[in-house]
């Protein structure tokens, strides 16, 4: 089966209409490569994780007008079916959204960015 996804044109009246956007990035949580760091219980090796970064602005044209928008975060477990034969198919998968001051995309978050 494939997967699809879709986001289309959002249109609340004849006059407004807003458009999605999409980021997709990839990235393995992996003993060996050094990207695995655990959850955030682990201070010394949470920040070694994958982490990406993205900006949203809200215009003063945003649908609700309340200085917010909306994110849809999706994480996906790949190669499931290769996993089942060693009984690792259905892996837990946590993810946590910070906010941070940086603009930078590339930047990567340290202890002290999310610690709380």
């Amino acid at each position: 089966m494939n997967e699809i996804s879709e986001i289309s044109d959002v249109q609340l009246s004849e006059l407004q209409k807003h458009k999605w956007e999409e980021q997709a990035h990839e990235g393995e949580w992996n003993t060996t490569k050094g990207t695995a760091g655990g959850c955030d219980k682990h201070p010394d090796t949470y920040a070694q994780n994958p982490q990406f970064g993205a900006h949203f602005i809200v215009t003063e044209e945003s649908v609700e007008q309340d200085g917010k928008c909306t994110v849809i975060v999706a994480v996906l477990q790949k190669y499931r079916r290769e996993m089942r034969t060693i009984g690792k198919d259905r892996l837990a998968i946590g993810f946590a959204v910070y906010q941070s001051g940086k603009k930078n995309l590339k930047f990567e978050l340290d202890i002290d960015d999310w610690r709380y």
